[in-house]
């Protein structure tokens, strides 16, 4: 199952939104057109970017 969430930030500095990951979950190579801040509350989360990855 595919899903598409849309956001227009045009007129928020911030935009909280929330999703919880089970063990061995992964997204598939996308971007966004403003900047992510990740908050993790447990366990450990792999970030790839085009620098490089983040632990």
């Amino acid at each position: 199952m595919s899903t598409t969430l849309t956001f227009n930030f045009q007129h928020r500095s911030l935009v909280p939104f929330a999703h919880d990951y089970a063990h061995g979950d992964s997204e598939p190579w996308h971007q966004h057109d403003c900047a992510q801040l990740l908050h993790i509350l447990s366990g450990v989360v792999r970030v790839e970017t085009a620098q490089g990855y983040w632990v």
